[in-house]
């Protein structure tokens, strides 16, 4: 006997459950670096749990042997970059000549970072151009009076790391000039004081 009940469709099952999960973490691009950026001589993941890292070791670049002007400006960049990440302030005071306005001004950008238990971390301009003004034809290798250079850099992407492994705030520059003055202290060339120019 063919069967007169009507068959039933399957009953369709209920689609998956999707669980929106809210991104908690927010980074902040601010004006901490203000001071940090704005020194013309002085990697991994930029997310909320990155963690400090491990102190580098100090820059062995030289400051009074290199061919250039840019070279000697890089390898005080690199020292005093490493200072910022390791909250290292005799790694930056050889950055500067004694006295230097600019070394001040780092020293207390660095000391409030190392007071809060944060670190900056890419503080480490590029280096575009570095010529001397003053006088004009100064070499490195060249006579111990103070050099007035003209140099042009730019900053990649820098982030402080707070106490807690926190990313709190990134910053970048774009190319700037700057009149830096130098002089030789120890046998290395040092940052005397810097301005836009």
């Amino acid at each position: 006997m063919p069967s007169t009940g009507r068959h039933r469709s399957p009953t369709p099952s209920p689609p998956p459950r999707v669980r929106v999960v809210p991104v908690l973490g927010v980074l902040l691009l601010g004006s901490c670096l203000a001071v940090l950026a704005g020194v013309a001589s002085a990697g991994g993941d930029v997310g909320g749990d990155s963690t400090p890292a491990v102190a580098p070791a100090p820059p062995t670049a030289s400051t009074h042997l290199a061919a250039t002007w840019a070279d000697v400006l890089g390898a005080l960049d690199e020292r005093r970059a490493a200072a910022f990440a390791a909250g290292a302030l005799p790694v930056l005071a050889r950055v500067y000549a004694p006295g230097s306005p600019a070394g001040a001004r780092d020293r207390l950008s660095l000391t409030r970072l190392v007071t809060s238990g944060a670190t900056a971390h890419g503080v480490l301009p590029t280096v575009l151009s570095a010529v001397a003004l003053t006088p004009r034809d100064a070499r490195p290798d060249g006579p111990d009076s103070p050099v007035v250079l003209s140099v042009v850099d730019r900053l990649p992407v820098s982030y402080v790391v707070d106490a807690h492994g926190g990313v709190t705030r990134a910053s970048t520059r774009s190319a700037r000039r700057w009149l830096v003055t130098m002089a030789r202290v120890a046998g290395e060339w040092r940052v005397v004081d810097l301005r836009a120019g």
